[in-house]
């Protein structure tokens, strides 16, 4: 059964008090006694008897501030989903539940461990830091942030407000066990000119930020964004840092420490389509080679057909979880093919993921990447993506499979990526449904299940030259799937 919690300031919950179904509308009426909800998250995950899968629902009004006489914890321990929600809607996801951490005379850090946040802004004040822990060095736990906000004032007089990256270790498997999706990281709240800036250390693992913007106004300081292990010691533990279609525009430093040993064997940066400040970040001089060849891994898919030789195409693996390889026998009629008349698919295998929630545990494909001039996203584009299960296997569902579609849009120094997903952004608060069946003509398959994903492009922006890409998603576990390479757009 699933059970859902309830978080608000003024609430007097204790023991393991939740519900059995979600509440719905306004709620002061939803929940009238304050019996019903807990005070503040600590006391939410002291207090209950959380499974894989159940929900913590936190009002848009919440405003609770924890006053640090020593370090603080905030671990849910089990994968459980924490979502901000509209106070005069309560079912409807909100961003704006608040937990601040202060203490004015002492650097206490403040931890957060959560399986999936959505909404939750956490701030640390005085001198506190915030440490965003994955809490195993387990490589299959991810921690997912998502539209959640990070503020690390600036001071003049403690270098303390920092916000520390402590993520498991992948060991060169790329992607990474933490993610920030759609996060603001607001590094100068008190406008402080002083020599102590908010930054960002990364004491170890591997990090994705997928448009999040990051916000420091004052002019004047020279200390970069990102610093981290690598400054002082061979680093020992590996890094992979991953920065798509992020927004420095407003940033008014340096991004990345010049002691930090990029291109070495254990750290690297890559920044995809993000969009730069020109006169503090925006030169190559700035960043000296983050973006130097590293060795990502890889999934090679690899078949041999008449007349050429093996086919090595590789994409970035950024979750462990599956494995990809050509098919030959199995593809889509009239998909995609090797060199014109040789049909294919990517045959995807998914493996058994240690918890099966989404958003956190999924494996990751680059499908498509293609090159394209701005009529392409000028107007509103469809990207239709086609996949099939073999011997009637049951339909995939919108939180078991999607995709998200990156493309460029005008506006920015430099094209910052907009991105259209089909997947229901907080799952928990909805049905997941059956994806839509497909017409398509399938080789090799006996009684397939044909299904697609559809993205339609939005048409607030025009289109910009450049690169777009297809990547997917599969969140079930021991699923294959054949997924034809070739995107349909209409």
């Amino acid at each position: 059964m699933t059970k859902y919690y309830y978080v608000k300031s003024g609430g007097t919950a204790t023991g393991d008090t939740y519900f059995s179904t979600k509440k719905t509308g306004e709620w002061s009426t939803a929940l009238s006694s304050t019996s019903d909800y807990y005070d503040n998250l600590g006391d939410c995950f002291y207090e209950g008897y959380f499974s894989p899968g159940d929900t913590v629902f936190v009002s848009s009004d919440h405003y609770h501030t924890y006053s640090l006489s020593g370090p603080l914890v905030l671990d849910s321990y089990d994968p459980i989903y924490v979502v901000s929600v509209d106070d005069y809607e309560i079912e409807t996801p909100y961003a704006g539940a608040t937990e601040e951490f202060n203490n004015e005379t002492t650097a206490y850090i403040a931890t957060l461990n959560i399986r999936y946040c959505y909404g939750v802004y956490f701030y640390p004040t005085g001198r506190v830091s915030l440490t965003v822990d994955t809490g195993s060095s387990d490589e299959s736990y991810k921690n997912v942030y998502d539209k959640c906000h990070f503020r690390l004032p600036s001071d003049s007089s403690y270098d303390s407000h920092i916000l520390y990256i402590h993520a498991a270790e992948l060991s060169n498997k790329g992607g990474g066990p933490l993610l920030f999706r759609n996060c603001r990281f607001d590094c100068n709240y008190n406008g402080s000119s002083g020599t102590y800036r908010g930054y960002i250390y990364l004491n170890q693992g591997s990090v994705e930020f997928i448009e999040c913007e990051f916000l420091e106004s004052i002019i004047g300081s020279s200390r970069a964004l990102i610093h981290g292990m690598a400054e002082s010691t061979a680093a020992y533990t590996y890094h992979d840092v991953k920065f798509l279609g992020c927004n420095f525009s407003n940033f008014y430093r340096p991004l990345i420490n010049s002691s930090l040993s990029i291109g070495s064997p254990t750290i690297s940066f890559l920044f995809d389509r993000c969009s730069f400040n020109p006169t503090y970040n925006g030169s190559f001089s700035h960043f000296s080679g983050f973006l130097e060849s590293f060795p990502f891994a890889k999934v090679f898919l690899s078949g041999n057909y008449t007349g050429g030789n093996d086919i090595d195409i590789y994409q970035f693996l950024s979750y462990p979880f599956g494995t990809v390889t050509e098919s030959l026998s199995i593809y889509r009629t009239s998909g995609a093919t090797l060199d014109g008349t040789t049909g294919y698919s990517f045959k995807v295998e998914t493996t058994s993921f240690s918890e099966d929630i989404p958003h956190t545990q999924h494996f990751k494909i680059r499908l498509n990447t293609v090159e394209a001039d701005s009529t392409d996203t000028e107007n509103p584009v469809t990207f239709t993506i086609h996949f099939a299960q073999n011997n009637s296997a049951t339909s995939l569902k919108n939180d078991e499979i999607w995709a998200e579609a990156a493309y460029s849009r005008t506006g920015a120094y430099v094209p910052q990526a907009l991105r259209s997903t089909s997947f229901v952004s907080i799952a928990s608060l909805t049905s997941p449904s059956d994806l839509p069946s497909s017409s398509a003509s399938w080789e090799g398959l006996t009684t397939p299940t044909k299904q697609k994903l559809e993205i339609t492009t939005s048409t607030d922006t025009g289109g910009w030259d450049g690169i777009h890409t297809i990547d997917l998603y599969i969140a079930k576990p021991g699923v294959t799937i054949y997924v034809c390479p070739k995107v349909d757009v209409a």
